[in-house]
């Protein structure tokens, strides 16, 4: 099978035999075609330990998190990273830099969560926003379900949740069936945030 082809600037290209992935060289090829095969055929040394990677950098990264090593500093503060990308993130608190902005409105961030967040909540279809309560959805089998009606409330202890597994889960406790609470506050559920790096 030929895998060439002609990238954007009309060099030739070589494409993943797996998905549409063109790379200009051979062995960023074979390093790209290993994360659909599984081949991880570098592993970390360290006692106890089975990570394993399709790249021997990833490996040594990864042996930073045995030593605790934090060579990366912040020349403003006195933060500390294994990773030199960490470090990069962390700067953007410094400079201001907003690296992500919003494709619909011009919103500026300096972190990918945070544009991510936004437009979830600014520019998600109407449809996948719940009438009831401020919950916005992911997608369409996310909002159906979810649910913010009084079956999601522990009739013994109050404990609230909107997902109905986790009310199963948690009435095994009590050794209880699923009962109505008496009433509901009617309230969104808290959303994670970017952390402040």
């Amino acid at each position: 099978m030929d895998n060439k082809g002609l990238g954007k600037s009309g060099e030739q290209m070589l494409t993943c035999q797996y998905c549409d992935k063109q790379v200009k060289y051979k062995s960023h090829l074979i390093d790209h075609e290993k994360t659909h095969t599984g081949e991880r055929e570098f592993m970390c040394d360290w006692k106890g330990c089975n990570f394993r990677s399709h790249r021997k950098f990833n490996v040594a990264q990864h042996k930073i998190t045995h030593t605790e090593e934090k060579p990366f500093t912040c020349d403003h503060c006195n933060y500390r990273s294994a990773h030199k990308t960490h470090l990069r993130v962390h700067m953007r608190k410094h400079t201001n830099s907003k690296p992500y902005i919003c494709d619909q409105c011009g919103f500026k961030t300096s972190y990918c969560n945070s544009l991510k967040d936004h437009k979830r909540n600014k520019h998600t279809d109407p449809a996948l926003k719940c009438k009831l309560c401020k919950y916005v959805a992911y997608g369409e089998v996310d909002l159906r379900s979810h649910t913010c009606d009084e079956s999601l409330c522990c009739g013994e202890c109050g404990y609230r949740t909107q997902s109905r597994s986790h009310l199963i889960r948690h009435q095994e406790v009590h050794n209880t069936v699923p009962t109505p609470a008496p009433s509901v506050e009617r309230r969104a559920s808290p959303r994670p945030t970017s952390p402040n790096i």
